[in-house]
């Protein structure tokens, strides 16, 4: 059974009336009496902090081990409630996407530029091999260290990976440096390759100039505004999720780009020449690279794009 992340939002919300507006309370006391100053831009709340609100709510018996499994779920959708962002990917460019092996070394500083504090990846009919119809992103910072969780949606239950310590280095070992020495938790490469292909599709979101459209035009993902109100400034959830097309222009040239060479095909076999070799061609690849002097004088920058594939020896 297809169940949305709005729905998964409204169960949990009947589920635990009271979750939200505590983690509100919680996040009005960050950095004061005690309690950890994290990145409050990147991270709405710690997932340690939820993990603490689920033990008060079903009571001491609780150990958080026993919850943590539930809080990660419930870090995704109390922080995703706040913008409701949706993306739905071009089912050519995700195609071509998931081809692209992520970077051996992923630099922290793309992950944590993630547009809203979480989202949601609707698959669609994209991915019609896998079980999940979507899953959830979102990075929590305890203010010692900053690890990217993914939470899947999977015919109507939602299931949390293990998270990712972000650092420069590669999925598998951002997986090894969150489970470390403890044998109760375990992993398969079936696991590894997953996080990277959800990794390589969060990274082209965070990625330079990505191709994304809202459907209210100008409408680009961001974190949520601040209004005025008689008791001071405020933060509202939307009253329904707001959807992002990603890659659609993208979409547009690779079918462009199969026509041109079904074209060529039917030309060549109408002239007599038969059916011609496919054009030789460079794979779609990722593309980084620092910017900025390396002596601390300026401020340095590391730019990831994906590059689409191209003919080559023309």
């Amino acid at each position: 059974m297809k169940v949305s992340p709005k729905e998964h939002l409204n169960l949990f919300t009947r589920q635990y009336p009271a979750l939200w507006k505590m983690g509100e309370e919680v996040r009005a006391l960050k950095g004061k009496r005690g309690y950890p100053d994290w990145d409050g831009n990147l991270c709405y709340l710690p997932f340690e902090a939820w993990q603490v609100q689920l033990m008060i709510i079903k009571g001491a018996t609780e150990s958080p081990q026993g919850v943590s499994a539930e809080a990660l779920a419930v870090a995704a959708l109390g922080a995703w409630r706040w913008t409701q962002g949706i993306y739905q990917f071009n089912d050519l460019f995700l195609t071509e996407l998931l081809k692209t092996e992520p970077p051996q070394k992923i630099q922290a500083e793309i992950l944590t530029r993630i547009p809203q504090w979480s989202l949601y990846v609707d698959f669609g009919d994209a991915l019609s091999g896998y079980d999940m119809d979507g899953f959830f992103c979102y990075i929590s910072d305890n203010s010692e260290n900053q690890a990217l969780n993914f939470v899947l949606n999977i015919r109507g239950r939602l299931i949390a990976m293990i998270p990712m310590l972000i650092g420069a280095w590669s999925v598998e070992e951002a997986i090894k440096q969150i489970v470390g020495d403890q044998t109760d938790i375990k992993y398969s490469q079936n696991d590894v390759y997953l996080a990277r292909i959800l990794t390589s599709i969060v990274m082209y979101i965070c990625s330079d100039k990505p191709d994304i459209a809202g459907h209210i035009p100008g409408d680009f993902p961001s974190r949520p505004q601040l209004t005025k109100t008689k008791r001071g400034y405020r933060m509202f959830p939307p009253d329904k999720p707001r959807y992002y097309q990603i890659g659609g222009e993208i979409g547009k040239k690779i079918e462009a780009f199969e026509a041109e060479i079904e074209k060529r095909r039917v030309e060549s076999i109408a002239a007599g020449k038969g059916t011609p070799k496919r054009p030789h061609l460079r794979s779609a690849h990722w593309h980084g690279f620092w910017s900025g002097k390396k002596d601390g004088s300026e401020e340095r920058k590391y730019t990831l794009k994906w590059l689409f594939m191209t003919e080559v020896g023309i």
